[in-house]
């Protein structure tokens, strides 16, 4: 066996035993992590499509909801009351697009943008103060019984913090 091929039957063999490296494993969960919100968003969105309303103003409602709610999640050192605050940041600016769209039937990519944009700047600036805060209360991690230990995919997909950990089964139903 050369050298070259060494590396490669070591991550076989341990991705075959149920190891597998922590850089790999690291990558995954980091992948997963970052791309709930993502989910939680597409979710919403794709949901508004299916009632027949375009909103581009997600990105807007993200940037409302994830400033608000660390905000305050800093103080109240409450990490539910900070995600039940994020809700409705987000749910006031869509509201704020139903009512352009729907009630005073402006035009929707318009519209979506307008909160898109107003949304950006307004939570960039109110967020300012906030940089550089660490997390004060963030979720602990909760494993699924029988799931988590599952090779490789169970420690990154079953061993994750709430939101996450519902973010999947969330996803799936449409």
């Amino acid at each position: 066996m050369s050298r070259k091929e060494a590396p490669r039957a070591g991550v076989i063999k341990a991705a075959v035993a149920g190891r597998i490296s922590t850089v790999q494993g690291a990558t995954a969960t980091v992948a997963v992590t970052s791309g709930t919100p993502l989910i939680f968003a597409g979710i919403g969105e794709l949901v508004t499509e299916r009632s027949g309303i375009l909103n581009l103003g997600v990105e807007g409602m993200m940037l409302a909801g994830a400033v608000m709610g660390f905000a305050v999640a800093v103080g109240t050192h409450s990490a539910w009351m900070g995600v039940a605050i994020a809700m409705l940041a987000g749910a006031v600016l869509a509201l704020g697009h139903a009512v352009l769209a729907v009630t005073l039937r402006a035009e929707q990519v318009t519209a979506g943008l307008a909160l898109a944009l107003f949304g950006a700047g307004l939570f960039a600036f109110l967020g300012k103060p906030l940089i550089g805060i660490p997390n004060p209360v963030p979720f602990r991690a909760v494993s699924v019984p029988g799931l988590v230990s599952i090779p490789f995919i169970g420690p990154v997909l079953f061993h994750q913090d709430p939101p996450r950990t519902v973010c999947l089964p969330v996803a799936r139903c449409r």
